[in-house]
């Protein structure tokens, strides 16, 4: 893989782990990312002490404790299942994938009206049944609480569509599902944006292609002097392909504009 390869490897990660929790609405940007917990979500039905569910919003688990009995790591969100006997089973009921997260505004004629994530339905393995689920996580807009919701004001809801088909859908309020102008100043990368992020990055990716490329070169295949920079040929004749570059554009426009200021003669002509 060339270092050009590498860095549009890892940028296309970078915009694929953030893309599913923002939206560009007319209004402004809304990140839902500003919403997830450092811990997690944790809620136990009131209804009954046989489920209780553990999730984050854009954000995978993986510091509860119970998850580490899990075969499924880094999922969304999962639930533990407390059967008669005491015996407790904890399943992953949302994907471990951002691109399997979608995000849209609840109504689409109204960007405050807040926003809803799909995520995709998965396969889950019961005491008996494998079981299918799927999560849908309603984040309302609102001015006045704050961008991390409060527990105490989430609500869960399991609904079975179909035999062995459940749709769990969390309904709560936040700051973060209201669109802000400039972008989501504030969140966990400030002011600093995923902009600033994917540059940095590039630029660190750049640096470590140079000194990987020339630690190898030399101690591995014993160059030295300038043969030790990783793909010598290429970065010599970049500045001559630059030139060349701007040259067939600049010709090519120029041609264009000749064309123009022909077609124009002609027409004065008649």
């Amino acid at each position: 893989m060339t270092g050009v390869s590498l860095i549009f490897f890892i940028t296309s990660l970078i915009v694929s782990v953030y893309a599913s929790c923002v939206l560009e609405t007319p209004d402004g940007t809304i990140d839902v990312s500003l919403a997830a917990s450092t811990k997690g979500f944790f809620h136990k039905q009131p209804s009954t002490t046989f489920e209780e569910y553990f999730f984050n919003i854009c954000k995978k688990l993986s510091n509860f404790p119970d998850i580490e009995k899990s075969s499924v790591k880094n999922a969304f969100a999962y639930d533990m299942q407390t059967y008669y006997g005491g015996l407790r089973i904890l399943r992953p009921i949302a994907p471990t994938s951002a691109d399997e997260v979608k995000i849209a505004l609840a109504d689409p004629k109204n960007t405050k009206g807040g926003v809803v994530l799909t995520h995709s339905t998965v396969d889950v393995t019961g005491a008996d049944d494998n079981e299918k689920y799927t999560l849908v996580v309603n984040l309302t807009c609102d001015e006045n609480e704050n961008d991390e919701p409060s527990e105490d004001a989430i609500e869960v809801e399991k609904v079975q569509t179909e035999s062995l088909n459940y749709k769990i859908t969390v309904t709560t309020k936040t700051r973060a599902a209201c669109p802000r102008k400039g972008g989501s100043h504030g969140g966990p990368l400030g002011q600093y944006g995923i902009g600033g992020l994917i540059v940095t990055l590039l630029l660190v990716c750049v640096v470590l292609y140079f000194i990987i490329g020339a630690l190898l070169l030399k101690f591995k295949f014993q160059k030295t002097g300038s043969d030790i920079i990783p793909q010598k040929e290429f970065w010599m004749d970049l500045p001559v392909l630059v030139k060349d570059g701007c040259l067939f554009i600049f010709e090519g426009v120029m041609v264009l504009v000749n064309k123009m200021r022909g077609k124009s003669a002609v027409y004065n002509n008649v």
